[in-house]
């Protein structure tokens, strides 16, 4: 389905992060992280180029606005993961972002920045 899309992941919860991971390779994508920080996130986007992402609101050393704007900024479509629904103030364009909510992580297809309604 994914098609060997890069997709990053940012979440610094490590088995929300490992089932994300494992819904993007059995789609046929490719991980791109876990990234648990901002930092690495920013790192992963220096040295990639991305098909998609999805991204946890708040992760080890803050919230995720820095990530979600270069996405931005670059057209790579974003789904928001989040048990939390604040996140709508990380950035103007972001209540037009899809939202999934934790613990639905194989209803995303995050190359197409929707969910596809299956869980």
């Amino acid at each position: 389905m994914l098609g060997d899309a890069s997709i990053l992941i940012c979440e610094d919860e490590p088995f929300i992060a490992m089932d994300l991971a494992m819904s993007v390779e059995e789609a046929g994508g490719r991980v791109l992280g876990p990234a648990a920080s901002i930092r690495e996130a920013m790192e992963i986007l220096r040295f990639n180029k991305l098909t998609g992402a999805i991204l946890d609101v708040n992760l080890a050393d803050g919230v995720i606005t820095p990530v979600v704007e270069q996405l931005l900024e670059r057209s790579v479509p974003v789904v928001i993961q989040t048990g939390r629904p604040s996140f709508r103030a990380l950035h103007p364009e972001s209540g037009r972002l899809p939202v999934l909510q934790a613990g639905c992580a194989r209803a995303a297809d995050p190359r197409a920045g929707r969910s596809n309604g299956k869980g």
